[in-house]
C-alpha cells in the first residue's frame, strides 16, 4: 500500500490496523508505556531518524509518517517512493537557483516575514537573497556573550546596524532543557522538546511583531555540506529529501499555535533539485567554501573570505546543569509509571558525571533519556495518562 502524507504534521501508521492516524493519544495507556521501547527511541536520536524505513518503534505497531512525504508499505517494511532521479540533461546555474527562489517567494508578498539570525552562513544566505528579491525580512535570533560563539554574535550585531526590524533576545534565557515542564504536549518522544523554550520565544516575539512566516537555515547543512551524489550519477542523498530538512516538530508543537508557518528554506524540491545541480561536480564540503564563493553576493564578507563554526557544547552543558533539579523530577515520574532502571535517581547521577567532556555518544544518551522522560510527565501533566 502507499502512504502519503501532504500535510505539514506527522500522522501515524498503525501496523495493527493497517490505517493512517492524525493522533494517538487514544493508543497511549499506563501499560504502552511500561513496554514502550526506550532503547529505540534512544537509537532515532542517536541518528536521527524519523523516517519510517529506519524508525525503530518506541510504541510497538506506530510509525510516525513525515509531512509531505510519501511511502511504500509493502506490510513489512517501508520504502520512499519520493521521485529522486533526476535527468543528466538537468543543469542549472545561479541565475536559475534566483528565478526559482522568486517564483516560489511570490506566495510572500504582501506578508510579514521573518528570518531566524543565527548569525550563521545558512541563515545569512536566506537573508540575503530574500533582500536581493525586494523581499524586507523581520530578523530575530538568539544572542550569546559566550566567547566560542563570538563570530556568530559579530555577524549578528552587523545586520542589527543596518537592518531596520532586528530582535535580539538574551540566549542565556533559553538555553537547552530550559523550563522543560512547561514543553508542549507532543504525541511521540523528541529530543526538539528540549529546546523548546528558545523556540518559544521567539514564537512570542514573532507573534507580537505579526510575522506569519518565519524560515529557518535548517537543512543548508545537508545540501551545502554532504557529498551530492548518491548511488549513482542522477539521483540525489537520502538526506536531501524536503522532508529530511526541517525539523516539523518545532512547527507542529510551538509556532503553528501562533498561526506562524515555522519553515527550512532549503525544504523546497525545486531549491534542492537546483541545488543538486549547481553541486554535481562538488565533492564533500564542511567548510562550505564552494558556497561562500557562489553566493558571495548575498553575504556579509567575513563568511565569505573566513570559515568558522561555532561551538555549542558550552550552552548545552550549562542548560542541563542548570535543569538538574527539573531533570530530576521528570526522572522521578517516568521511573514511577515506567519502573525503567535508567531513570533511577542513581542512573541520572551517573549521566551527569563529567558532563563537560565533550562526548558526543553521552551527549546523545542525555538528549534520548531527557526527552523520553519530558514526553512522559506532558502525557501525565495534560492528563493523558493517570
Amino acid at each position: 500500500m502507499v502512504i502519503n502524507n501532504p500535510k505539514s504534521k506527522y500522522i501515524y501508521f498503525n501496523r495493527q490496523t493497517n490505517q493512517l492516524q492524525y493522533e494517538i493519544y487514544d493508543l497511549i495507556t499506563i501499560d504502552r508505556l511500561r513496554n514502550a521501547n526506550l532503547k529505540s527511541h534512544e537509537n532515532n536520536v542517536s541518528n536521527y531518524y524519523s523516517r519510517p524505513d529506519r524508525y525503530k518503534e518506541v510504541i510497538k505497531g506506530i510509525i510516525p509518517i513525515p509531512p509531505r512525504s510519501r511511502w511504500l508499505y509493502d506490510g513489512n517494511s517501508f520504502f520512499c517512493f519520493n521521485n529522486r532521479i533526476v535527468s543528466f540533461e538537468y543543469h542549472r546555474d545561479l541565475f536559475d537557483l534566483l528565478k526559482t527562489s522568486q517564483r516560489l517567494a511570490s506566495v510572500f508578498q504582501n506578508k510579514k516575514v521573518g528570518v531566524e539570525l543565527s548569525g550563521g552562513l545558512d541563515t545569512s544566505l536566506v537573508i540575503g537573497i530574500l533582500e536581493y528579491l525586494g523581499i524586507h525580512t523581520y530578523l530575530i535570533g538568539m544572542r550569546s556573550s559566550r566567547y566560542e560563539l563570538r563570530t556568530e554574535s559579530f555577524i549578528q550585531d552587523k545586520y542589527a546596524a543596518s537592518f531596520q526590524n532586528v530582535k535580539l533576545i538574551n540566549g542565556e534565557e533559553a538555553l537547552p532543557f530550559s523550563n522543560l515542564s512547561a514543553s508542549p504536549l507532543h504525541q511521540l518522544p523528541s529530543s526538539s522538546s528540549l529546546y523548546y523554550s528558545q523556540a518559544s520565544k521567539i514564537a512570542e516575539e514573532c507573534n507580537n511583531e505579526g510575522v506569519e512566516f518565519l524560515f529557518s537555515g535548517m537543512g543548508f547543512d545537508a545540501l551545502l555540506c554532504d557529498y551530492p551524489i548518491s548511488k549513482s550519477e542522477n539521483e540525489f542523498p537520502d538526506s536531501w529529501f524536503s522532508w529530511m530538512l526541517d525539523d516539523n516538530w518545532f512547527n507542529e508543537n510551538v509556532y503553528d499555535k501562533f498561526n506562524i508557518t515555522y519553515k527550512s528554506a532549503a525544504a523546497s524540491p525545486l531549491i534542492i533539485k537546483t541545488i543538486w545541480a549547481l553541486r554535481r561536480k562538488q565533492s564533500e564540503d564542511l567548510k562550505k567554501w564552494w558556497a561562500r564563493e557562489t553566493f558571495k553576493d548575498f553575504l556579509p564578507s567575513e563568511l565569505v573570505n573566513y570559515a568558522y563554526k561555532g561551538d555549542n557544547s558550552g550552552g548545552f552543558v550549562d542548560g542541563f546543569m542548570n535543569a538538574k533539579n527539573d531533570i530530576a523530577n521528570l526522572f522521578q515520574v517516568a521511573y514511577d509509571i515506567t519502573n525503567f532502571n535508567e531513570f533511577n535517581p542513581a542512573n541520572l547521577h551517573d549521566l551527569s558525571q563529567n558532563v563537560h567532556l565533550v562526548d558526543e555518544r553521552k551527549d546523545k544518551l542525555i538528549l534520548g533519556r531527557v526527552s523520553f522522560a519530558n514526553w512522559i510527565f506532558g502525557l501525565l501533566r495534560d492528563k493523558i495518562i493517570a
